[in-house]
């Protein structure tokens, strides 16, 4: 998918930030299942997602442990508007916009 100078800079830019803030999504280029994601969203600018390790955390799949995503969720949207970034939050999504 070819990614609009715009989006591609605040896709950077939201890297840095998560990177610099201790969420650093360095398992983002490659195939690992878990980790920090960041990337385009076809709506429209960025889905930031925290993926759990697909083996680490259930042993059957399930979310066991909701209360530490949404911490996290909620760690990473106070870092971003704390950035200036417009943040929308529905359904365990987060969409950021520059």
């Amino acid at each position: 998918m070819d990614v609009p100078p715009a989006l591609d800079d605040l896709e950077a830019r939201v890297r840095r930030l998560l990177a610099q803030t201790g969420f650093g999504d360095d398992l983002a280029e490659t195939d690992d299942d878990h980790g920090m994601r960041v990337y385009p969203d076809p709506a429209g600018g960025l889905r930031v997602v925290w993926r759990r390790p697909a083996s680490g955390l259930t042993t059957d799949g399930t979310r066991s442990y909701p209360g530490i995503h949404a911490v996290v969720r909620e760690a990473v949207i106070s870092v971003l508007t704390g950035a200036g970034h417009r943040v929308v939050h529905t359904d365990g999504v987060i969409r950021v916009f520059a």
